[in-house]
Formats: C-alpha cells, structure tokens, sequence
C-alpha cells in the first residue's frame, strides 16, 4: 500500500484479496475511532472484464469504476486505461484554466506590471499545469496541447487574439 497522510492506496490481484484488505483497513480504522467514507473510497480495475458489481462490507457500499474510470489521488486523477497520461493531461488543462480564472483579475489587470503577472502566472498557473508531469509519457502531441493552452492563456491576460493567417505571398486568381 502507498500512504500520504489520510490517503491510503491498496494495490492487489485479484478482487478477493482488496475486499479482505478492506475489511481489515475498515476494522484497523474504527479501532481507533475512524470511519472509512463510501463515497470517497473508489476501486479500480486494470481487467476490462472485471466483476464491477459494488463491493459491500459491514453494510458501507464501495464503488467498482469501470475499466476506464478515474478517481483523484494526491491531487493527480488516477486511472488505469491505455490513455492515462492524456486524461491526466486535459484534468491538468482544466485545472490550470480554473487556476487561471480564479487569478484572472490580478493576471489580466493593466495596473499591474506585465512581469508582475508573468511571475505570478508562472508560478500558479503553469506548476498547476504541470503538476506530475515527470511521471508522463511527453509526446509531441501532448507537448503541443500544453503548448496551445498556455499560449491561449497568455493571449488573454495580454489583452490580444490570435494572429490573423499571414499571406504566404501567393498570388489570388480573380
């Protein structure tokens, strides 16, 4: 098991061996007061054909995601399918966009100094952006997506569009 202050992850093979596992963290939790929350505890399967039914303990039900499912741990949405690191990559976009959007006053305000806001741009938006990525397979098409994004982030706290297509001086037949 991987643990961080209150979240615990439980790793194992087959479906029997997480329901013991849980039933022992359930017990090893209510002896010291503890109560494991149903709702916040998700299981994920890397079987496409997994028995997906709830698994139910002392009465407290606990959700199977399906194959392709995701629950967030550490601040990272966690699952198991084939294209993980492009789900992490646009839950990563969507949370610099909210981190954008909650800073947008003092990111997108002419009194402040436009190296003021690059900093503070820097150090919000762009580490929010980029939260876990040493842990991604980086692919031309990913490093494109994060680079389209965060240039479409800094055209708006700049105050200007996109660059109309420039003519590439090939001549029109009218």
């Amino acid at each position: 098991n991987l643990r961080f202050a209150d979240d615990l992850l439980l790793v194992a093979q087959p479906r029997e061996e997480i329901v013991v596992m849980l039933a022992d963290l359930r017990e090893g939790a209510r002896e010291v007061g503890l109560e494991l929350h149903g709702d916040k505890t998700k299981l994920l399967t890397n079987q496409v054909e997994a028995d997906r039914s709830d698994v139910v303990i002392d009465g407290c039900r606990f959700q199977v995601l399906p194959y392709d499912g995701a629950t967030t741990y550490l601040g990272r949405l966690l699952n198991l399918s084939p294209a993980r690191h492009d789900i992490e990559l646009d839950s990563r976009i969507e949370k610099a966009w909210r981190k954008f959007m909650n800073l947008r006053d003092e990111l997108c305000g002419k009194p402040y100094p436009l190296k003021d806001r690059l900093r503070l741009f820097n150090a919000t938006v762009t580490r929010t952006a980029l939260y876990g990525c040493g842990s991604w397979a980086m692919t031309f098409a990913r490093a494109s997506r994060l680079r389209a994004a965060q240039r479409l982030m800094l055209r708006k706290f700049v105050g200007t569009g996109r660059r109309p297509v420039e003519d590439r001086g090939e001549s029109s037949s009218s």
